[in-house]
């Protein structure tokens, strides 16, 4: 027998149940996880204004002893007893003196260790020792005395140590500033004490529960804390020896702790911030850690604050049961409401709904009161009446929707066939298409080559006219080339001003003679706003065996090819595949002086054609793999060269009046940074040979030599007698 409830209202009520029971666990858990939350933002708040606040404390009392003893080292009578000792009179005034600064010490104690006789002296309230009478005399063969010479062979002006001092049975914290004399030598250690016991009282220990807080050296050394057994003594000297330490670090319990805490602590160091707070487990008790770098004495503030201790556990278990308390009593309230005004009446609507399922719409409804309940049931009824006739309609729209996804399914697929701006193919027709081509090829020796169409300088376009006159001069050429091929041939967008034609049934010599008429026809044609451009072609047939990869290669470096030689023409793959990867020969790449590139001036342009030689000579050598000895005698002088063709052109161009002298030798500055950048390169240890080739054919030669020194030419004197002086030969 199934124990299911079968009815609405059981389903809804048990539903209601389930639902709100769910959401009072949640809310119980919700109202922990907050408080939490809660509780851990204020810790680490409290925790950083506790660590600013203990800084503030000790920046009181130990940056103002150590202010007050760095003014007693520098006292000039001090200075000038430590050089002669011996002298009475000059000893009875300097620790008059020392007496004085004495009665301002927190401690009222002071001492001074002489390097020179190793004397210690030292004096405080409680007196009992003649003043001026060395209590001891320090030894390096005496272990307790290594903080003496540790200080004095490191180099710093200052340092605090906690120690007891084997002479006068002290254990302070000892502030310790080294005197030196007029030449900078270290000739005594003198300072003060404060008493560790007071200074723990005073400055560490805290009445509040949970709160613990200590003082760190850069190291990680516990230069104070409440538990004396843990603080690291004589740390100068363990530092210096490298003997073992009491260190925070050997505190914590987690080395990923121990990588945050140094990473705090570097950052603090460095000035990055002025406080920080983590969440680390020390000594198995998870606290809520503030810290605060004090940069006087290089020490470290924490202030530990104990999570377990500082958690405030409000009452949830009784707030969630109150809680669910309630949600039920509303459960069952809106039951009952939800049982009379909807259920029953929403019973009789199902049978009724139920006779429409069945295929009879002579609905027999009573439901006519005027709200929700009452205006569905005339829907029921309506929709019945209508049912029969919208079924006809709903299936006529179905067939005219499907019509219409088969049109748009079409038109999706040519649209991702074809580029978006210029309507020419994109990449995945055209690697379609050559796969297809590259088969016939094989299966019944069908020829096919392609072109590749590259817009000379098209970035000058986008420069003078804009991104949007570039877009039209696109779609222009495309027009202007599909005007020109068959229908069997096809156009596709490569990439930026790159297009490429797939001719099938074509051989190389067909190809090369339509790549001459394409860029005749282009180079004739006037373009809106930016009238004649002219373009380079590199032309390939592919060959049997070959790879589309290899195919595309050896056209692309025909294209490189005509942009090495000037631009404007066609250039034709050769007939073997090239090697992947493989670095083209010396005599693959060379640049082409043409009188056409001449401005006018003799030495100028004696100094362009010279700098074209250099250029291939270097780039031939560096192809060649040529030793590095060889390259460097060639790039050396030809950086050498360009700089000074820029210094005579700078010259010749500014005594020529051409307004625009200073942007010119703002790009010359442009390229020698990048020419820098190359013979950096080069010294290293390797040469980059496509970097090298862009920065001379690409960088030098097209956009600078041929195209931003023509903005000059006009304004050249074209007489010899009169053109300014410019060395015609470069080295």
């Amino acid at each position: 027998m199934s124990v299911i409830p079968t009815s609405l209202r059981s389903r809804f009520v048990i539903l209601i149940g389930v639902v709100l029971t769910i959401v009072g666990l949640l809310g119980y858990e919700f109202v922990q996880w907050y408080g939490d939350r809660i509780t851990n933002q204020l810790s680490i708040g409290y925790a950083e204004r506790s660590a600013l606040y203990e800084k503030s404390r000790i920046v009181n009392v130990l940056v103002r002893e150590v202010t007050l003893a760095q003014k007693m080292a520098s006292s000039p009578g001090l200075k000038d007893w430590l050089s002669d000792e011996e002298n009475v009179r000059e000893r009875d005034a300097v620790f008059s003196e020392l007496e004085d600064y004495r009665s301002f010490f927190r401690s009222q104690s002071y001492f001074v260790t002489v390097a020179k006789s190793g004397h210690y002296y030292y004096n405080d309230k409680l007196g009992g020792h003649p003043i001026g009478v060395p209590r001891y005399s320090v030894d390096r063969d005496i272990q307790k005395d290594g903080w003496f010479f540790t200080l004095l062979e490191s180099g710093e002006p200052q340092r605090l140590n906690v120690d007891t001092d084997r002479g006068v049975g002290v254990t302070n914290v000892w502030v310790n500033i080294v005197v030196r004399d007029a030449a900078g030598k270290a000739i005594a250690v003198t300072g003060t004490g404060i008493d560790l016991s007071e200074f723990i009282h005073d400055l560490i220990s805290s009445d509040r529960p949970g709160i613990t807080n200590a003082f760190i050296d850069l190291g990680g050394a516990i230069q104070a804390h409440p538990d004396m057994a843990i603080i690291d003594f004589a740390s100068l000297r363990k530092e210096a020896s490298q003997e073992e330490q009491s260190t925070i670090f050997s505190l914590i319990d987690s080395s990923a702790d121990t990588a945050r805490l140094r990473e705090a602590m570097a950052a603090l160091a460095a000035g990055h911030a002025e406080v920080k707070a983590l969440n680390i487990s020390v000594q198995r008790r998870p606290q809520f850690v503030g810290i605060s770098y004090v940069p006087e004495i290089k020490w470290f503030v924490m202030t530990f604050v104990d999570q377990r201790q500082m958690a405030q556990e409000p009452n949830t278990p009784a707030v969630g049961l109150l809680l669910v308390g309630v949600f039920l009593g509303v459960l069952l309230i809106v039951a009952l409401l939800v049982d009379f005004f909807v259920l029953r009446r929403l019973g009789g609507l199902a049978a009724a709904i139920g006779t429409i399922g069945e295929g009879r719409y002579d609905l027999a409804i009573t439901e006519s009161s005027p709200d929700e309940i009452g205006h569905l049931a005339r829907t029921l009824r309506h929709m019945a009446d209508r049912i029969g006739a919208h079924t006809d309609d709903l299936e006529r729209q179905v067939r005219e929707r499907t019509r219409d996804l088969v049109a748009a399914n079409a038109q999706l697929k040519a649209l991702a066939a074809t580029d978006t701006l210029t309507g020419a193919w994109n990449r995945r027709r055209l690697e379609e298409a050559v796969i297809n081509e590259m088969d016939r090829l094989t299966r019944y020796g069908h020829p096919a080559s392609l072109l590749i169409i590259d817009i000379d300088l098209f970035k000058n376009v986008n420069d003078h006219f804009g991104h949007a006159t570039g877009d039209h001069l696109l779609c222009d050429l495309v027009a202007v080339v599909q005007s020109t091929l068959r229908a069997s041939d096809s156009l596709t967008r490569w990439g930026g001003e790159e297009f490429i034609v797939l001719c099938p049934n074509t051989t190389l010599s067909t190809m090369t003679t339509l790549a001459e008429r394409l860029r005749e026809k282009i180079a004739q044609t006037a373009f809106r706003t930016v009238g004649n451009i002219t373009v380079s072609l590199g032309v390939a047939e592919c060959l049997s065996g070959e790879t589309w990869e290899q195919w595309f290669q050896r056209a692309d470096a025909a294209l490189y090819r005509a942009k090495a030689c000037g631009r404007n023409q066609v250039q034709v793959a050769t007939g073997a595949s090239p090697r992947t990867g493989a670095i083209p020969s010396a005599d693959f790449v060379h640049l082409t002086w043409s009188t056409t590139y001449e401005c006018g001036h003799t030495g100028i342009d004696v100094q362009h054609r010279q700098l074209f030689g250099h250029a291939n000579n270097l780039l031939a050598a560096t192809l060649s793999g040529r030793p590095t000895a060889e390259l460097a005698g060639l790039i050396d002088p030809l950086i050498r060269d360009v700089v000074q063709h820029f210094q005579d052109e700078e010259a010749v161009i500014t005594a020529a009046g051409f307004p625009g002298a200073a942007q010119h030798a703002a790009l010359h500055r442009e390229l020698l940074n990048h020419a820098a950048e190359l013979v950096d390169h080069f010294h290293a240890g390797g040469l980059n040979v496509g970097d090298l080739f862009q920065f001379l054919a690409d960088d030098v030669i097209a956009h600078h030599l041929l195209g931003a020194d023509r903005e000059y030419f006009s304004y050249l004197v074209a007489e010899q007698g009169t053109e300014p002086s410019v060395t015609p030969t470069l080295a």
